[in-house]
């Protein structure tokens, strides 16, 4: 397993989520400073599969940031996980929803199931 703390302050946006998998050298993620400016870019040291990162937009120098055990695509097979509240595998330009329309989409399915009968 490999735990890595950020190196710099700044704004953290990973590229994967947990359960997602990923080769050796892909961009696992990136802290920028509050104009947009790349301060830092993390690549994944082994393939791997995340197991945790830091999901606050704000990361602190010498926190913890991101987490990956060993996973080999070639023999193990590749994961993308969903969004989280619809199922859909990826949304354009990475967009997923937020938490907050977990609510509405269930009660969609609801009403999509009963008039499907």
């Amino acid at each position: 397993m490999i735990y890595e703390d950020a190196p710099v302050s700044g704004c953290w946006y990973p590229a994967k989520q947990p359960g997602e998998t990923f080769k050796e050298g892909e961009v696992l993620g990136r802290i920028c400073d509050y104009f947009g400016r790349e301060l830092f870019v993390y690549r994944a040291k082994m393939g791997g599969i995340i197991l945790y990162q830091t999901i606050s937009l704000c990361i602190m120098k010498d926190t913890p940031m991101v987490s990956y055990g060993t996973w080999d695509e070639d023999t193990q097979g590749k994961i993308e996980v969903g969004c989280e509240v619809c199922g859909n595998e990826k949304h354009k330009h990475g967009h997923h929803h937020h938490k907050s329309e977990e609510k509405h989409h269930k009660r969609h399915e609801h009403h999509k199931h009963h008039e499907d009968k």
